[in-house]
């Protein structure tokens, strides 16, 4: 099932966070005829490098940064085709990590910042092909998600406070399928980074909406997928980094 833009099914059990078996009963109970089971082996499918993987959130409606896949050596043309400040990135579906491995580099102003970071980079991990994108402006928040099937549970949702300290902090938040518009909503809501999208001490906020909107998008991926971060800009949202693998 994929997105529901019902007003959900369980507005009670979340907050009294009830047993999978109890909410699983729950979703019977309601009249759905099935449960989003596994269909194959996640570890067996072909991983996307990040081109690849946001050409399918973009098709999906998750708004990604304009982009375009190249050489090395193209890189610096296509900079300036695309428009300054850029980023530019390492392709490389083994690359998980590619901000640690020296893969990423961000807010290139001009050919010749291109040129250099091009060289640095393909001194640390070089790459066929790179990836030079515009840099999203800026965000009132940052968060993570992550679609992924579990072998005992099906279809599990995971969403957390994002950016490079998404692994230090302890906010974050699971659900499982079928997802729905207010089942993502509540989950927000339990995250420490909805208070960011809402204006923190008197900053704009977030579009919270659209947020809901892309990670609905999310949840129709036929395969396991991750964006770290989304970017939640004052209008609209922007997946700044994929990774996804086909079942």
């Amino acid at each position: 099932m994929c997105a529901d833009p019902s007003t959900g099914r369980w507005s009670a059990y979340h907050n009294s966070h009830p047993s999978l078996a109890e909410r699983l009963a729950a979703i019977r109970a309601e009249g759905a005829a099935g449960l989003i089971l596994p269909r194959t082996d996640p570890a067996k499918g072909q991983t996307l490098d990040e081109a690849a993987a946001k050409s399918r959130l973009a098709a999906l409606g998750v708004p990604v940064p304009k982009n375009r896949t190249c050489t090395p050596a193209e890189a610096p043309g296509i900079a300036a085709a695309l428009g300054f400040p850029v980023a530019l990135k390492a392709l490389d579906p083994d690359l998980l990590h590619k901000s640690e491995a020296g893969g990423v580099r961000l807010n290139l102003r001009s050919q010749a910042d291109v040129s250099q970071a091009v060289a640095a980079m393909q001194a640390a991990c070089p790459t066929p092909q790179v990836l030079v994108e515009r840099m999203a402006p800026a965000a009132m928040a940052e968060v993570m998600a992550s679609v992924t099937t579990d072998p005992a549970v099906g279809r599990v949702m995971m969403l957390a406070g994002g950016g490079v300290q998404a692994e230090l902090w302890s906010d974050q938040v699971l659900i499982a399928a079928p997802f729905t518009q207010a089942e993502i909503a509540r989950a927000l809501a339990r995250l420490k980074t909805s208070a960011l999208i809402d204006g923190y001490r008197g900053r704009p906020a977030g579009d919270r909406a659209a947020l809901i909107t892309a990670l609905l998008a999310l949840a129709c991926v036929d395969g396991d997928v991750e964006v770290n971060p989304i970017l939640v800009h004052e209008q609209g949202v922007t997946a700044v980094d994929a990774v996804m693998r086909l079942p």
